[in-house]
């Protein structure tokens, strides 16, 4: 399977909101990754979208049902993809075994061995270095003529995502991902997206397959990692949060140790929850509540470089139980606010 590394990461959901250019300059040395203005409008949009996500992950199903566009027609915000089979017969592709065993995780060795050990958890090492992170590498690379009402042809968009699955341990590792929609707009294409195409049921369905092959629980899964964040909507969101550009100047005082983590009720926990790059991690927990529960909170975000070398940084989100007396309550419940939510979630 063929991939290459666009200029964007993570894939663009379907929500019906205004996203800033996603173009991206990669140049370590300079300041030439620095995101494009992003004002206190922007941030406030994002902080209000942040709110709504917060609600949809712990309010209940048939309260966060109500975030399912369109709104107020929906009395269960779960995803109706649970079946793994699911993925190939919307055009998804998983490579070779042949290519799934070359995927290494050498290349994240050096910054991300020290995060683990804190964490308490193993190495980011591949099976065929005694670990536990799966390789796996997913392209929507197969045309589809589905029968709904009547035959519709789906062709192929080029879509890929490539992470790690330590189902053991309940971690996602991210390294790249770049979905339908996405690709649609890189490549001027009109052709129509398949029904499965968001990246948190991409996640989902490959982590339960995995779980249960090694007779795992699903509700494990406790740690979200996405590297090297590229996404300039996010970029911006953290630079302001973090306080200072991420750059080869800054990063040196930003690495793991000194880390920077946000929590449910702030505004930057709330705008990097809404971010291009955090949307999947809330909305895996938020439309599978029958597997993970009614009330799971991504419980901190963290924000770290990768060495004082590089600009490069990365995103770390951690699964809890939600405790309101931690986590602080919902302000966005339908019976206070009875208004169209800042954001709506594809059906």
């Amino acid at each position: 399977m063929d991939h290459v590394k666009p200029r964007s990461s993570f894939e663009h959901l379907e929500l019906n909101l205004t996203s800033l250019d996603r173009s991206v300059a990669g140049n370590d040395r300079t300041l030439a990754r620095r995101a494009p203005p992003f004002t206190d409008a922007d941030f406030a949009k994002s902080v209000d979208q942040g709110c709504a996500l917060t609600s949809m992950m712990i309010l209940t199903d048939d309260k966060a049902a109500r975030y399912v566009r369109p709104e107020n027609t929906h009395t269960t915000a779960e995803s109706p993809w649970t079946v793994y089979q699911s993925l190939n017969d919307w055009g998804w592709l998983l490579a070779p075994k042949h290519v799934l065993d070359q995927m290494t995780t050498s290349h994240y060795e050096g910054y991300m061995n020290p995060v683990m050990e804190d964490l308490g958890l193993p190495h980011l090492d591949t099976p065929k270095f005694n670990g536990f992170a799966e390789g796996r590498q997913w392209g929507h690379s197969r045309d589809r003529l589905v029968n709904g009402i009547e035959y519709k042809f789906y062709q192929s968009t080029g879509a890929s995502s490539d992470f790690f699955i330590d189902v053991t341990h309940g971690l996602i590792f991210a390294t790249y991902t770049y979905g339908p929609a996405y690709m649609a707009a890189e490549f001027g294409s009109n052709t129509p997206l398949p029904q499965l195409k968001n990246l948190y049921d991409i996640l989902y369905l490959d982590y339960a397959y995995l779980a249960a092959q090694k007779h795992e629980q699903v509700n494990k899964l406790k740690y979200l990692f996405i590297d090297d964040i590229e996404n300039d909507e996010t970029r911006a969101i953290a630079y302001r949060c973090v306080g200072v550009e991420l750059s080869i100047d800054t990063c040196f005082m930003y690495q793991w140790p000194r880390r920077r983590v946000f929590y449910p009720g702030q505004e930057c926990y709330k705008a990097l929850i809404a971010s291009p790059n955090g949307r999947s991690m809330a909305l895996i927990l938020a439309t599978h509540k029958s597997v993970f529960g009614q009330q799971k909170i991504i419980g901190s975000i963290s924000v770290f470089c990768q060495s004082p070398s590089s600009a490069k940084f990365n995103l770390l989100f951690i699964v809890d139980d939600y405790n309101e007396a931690i986590h602080g309550s919902t302000s966005t419940d339908e019976k206070e606010h009875p208004v169209q939510p800042a954001l709506m979630v594809p059906p």
